[in-house]
């Protein structure tokens, strides 16, 4: 299954929406971390990946994702959802640089 890397930039708003739309998008299946040489390695904070079928899953996935943030803020009361750009790729060869690499757990 192709892996896929979402990396997006959304608008600051106050109240902040950014728990919630990391939140739904984990849901749909994007993660936060990448597993690699026996360590799970944290990707930059509005970026993240996932194994789909093809590119028109990856992009479901992320537009359900947003679709479902907008409705939980609003009902939250939280900010507006507004994603000022974003960007959906399958991940080829990869460097991978972090501060924030562990023993992957389970």
């Amino acid at each position: 299954m192709p892996r896929y890397l979402l990396t997006y930039d959304l608008k600051t708003t106050n109240p902040d929406p950014r728990s919630i739309v990391r939140a739904e998008l984990q849901d749909a299946g994007w993660h936060v971390r990448v597993n690699k040489d026996d360590l799970s390695w944290a990707y930059p904070n509005t970026t993240m990946g996932g194994p789909f079928d093809d590119d028109d899953a990856a992009v479901a996935a992320y537009r359900s994702a947003i679709r479902n943030a907008k409705a939980e803020a609003a009902r939250q009361g939280k900010g507006a959802v507004v994603i000022e750009k974003v960007y959906i790729t399958r991940r080829t060869e990869v460097l991978f640089e972090t501060d924030d690499k562990r023993p992957i757990v389970g």
